[in-house]
């Protein structure tokens, strides 16, 4: 429901930032159920409206903070992946590294520093890349940020908390 609700945002005013974030948020979503091949198709209809997002609010937290699951997924795939995609579709998925996550998620951070999500996907982002210094500062930043009042603080900071065991 929430993609149809985007798409017709999206039809409605195609020059409405929020609306290309939603249909954006509501592909990723799906996506975390999508089967692979399902999730290689959708990646470029996300990239694309995080891209139109951005284009029309350069400062969207939440448009960053996309682009940085979607760019840590791509640099996630396998070379047996990125074959399959040349294969399926013909041409492969634009490249995307881990620091392009980061890149990402740093801008998140600036644009809503007390969002802990996006702190946190910063940190997992560096932890994946075995910067875990890097790491740890963010996870320890979000476990004491006293400011963010939001449904998901409590789930976030145990995130973090299991995060940083990994690491120490």
């Amino acid at each position: 429901k929430a993609l149809y609700l985007a798409r017709k945002a999206v039809k409605l005013d195609s020059n409405n930032a929020e609306a290309h974030y939603a249909y954006a948020f509501a592909v990723g979503v799906l996506n975390e159920f999508a089967s692979k091949k399902q999730q290689i198709a959708n990646s470029k209809v996300m990239k694309d409206e995080i891209d139109h997002c951005l284009k029309l609010n350069p400062e969207h937290g939440g448009a960053y903070h996309l682009l940085g699951r979607w760019s840590r997924k791509l640099a996630g795939f396998n070379s047996f992946e990125k074959f399959a995609v040349k294969t399926l579709f013909g041409s492969a998925l634009p490249d995307a590294t881990y620091k392009d996550a980061a890149d990402a998620f740093e801008k998140a951070v600036i644009y809503e520093p007390d969002i802990l999500i996006h702190q946190y996907e910063l940190a997992y982002t560096y932890y994946k890349m075995d910067k875990y210094a890097d790491a740890k500062v963010w996870l320890q930043q979000a476990i004491s940020n006293t400011t963010y009042k939001g449904d998901d603080a409590a789930d976030v900071k145990a995130k973090c908390k299991a995060l940083l065991q990994k690491i120490e």
